[in-house]
C-alpha cells in the first residue's frame, strides 16, 4: 500500500471536514448547476490535526486514517439521529448564499463559453480556408 510521506517542514496541518446533508441526501452535480433544490441546511464539522503528531510509519498512519474514517461514520450516525454532531464544537456559523452573485457568475460563464466557441469556430474556418 502506498502512503505519502508527510514532510513536516512543508505541511503543518491536516484539515478534516465532515459534511452532513439534510436527510443524508448529498447534493448532486445537477442540483449544484441548476439550483433545483430548495434551500437546505448543510452542516460541516472541521478539525485540524498537526502533522507533527501524525504517525510516521506506513502501518500506523494507515491505521490512523482508518480510525478517522470510522470516527466520521459514528459522528454522522449520531448526527442523523440527533441533528447535531457529538461533543461541544462551539457556536455554529450560518452561511447565507447570495442568489444575485450566482446569477452573475452563471451569466459570466455562459458568456465566456460563447466567446470560446466563437474563437474555436473562427480558428476552424481559418484553418479550413488555408487547407482548401
Amino acid at each position: 500500500m502506498f502512503v505519502l510521506k508527510i514532510s513536516v517542514s512543508t505541511l503543518q496541518w491536516i484539515l478534516d471536514i465532515t459534511v452532513a446533508y439534510p436527510r443524508g441526501e448529498p447534493i448532486d452535480l445537477a442540483t449544484i448547476v441548476f439550483g433545483c433544490r430548495p434551500p437546505c441546511r448543510t452542516t460541516l464539522l472541521y478539525r485540524l490535526y498537526p502533522c507533527r503528531e501524525l504517525p510516521q510509519d506506513s502501518e500506523s498512519l494507515t491505521k490512523w486514517l482508518f480510525d478517522r474514517w470510522e470516527e466520521k461514520e459514528r459522528m454522522l450516525e449520531w448526527f442523523y439521529r440527533t441533528g447535531e454532531f457529538p461533543g461541544d464544537h462551539g457556536e455554529g456559523q450560518l452561511v447565507e448564499q447570495d442568489y444575485l452573485r450566482y446569477v452573475i457568475l452563471h451569466l459570466f460563464f455562459i458568456f465566456s463559453t460563447y466567446i470560446h466557441v466563437q474563437m474555436f469556430q473562427a480558428a476552424y474556418h481559418y484553418c479550413s480556408y488555408l487547407i482548401y
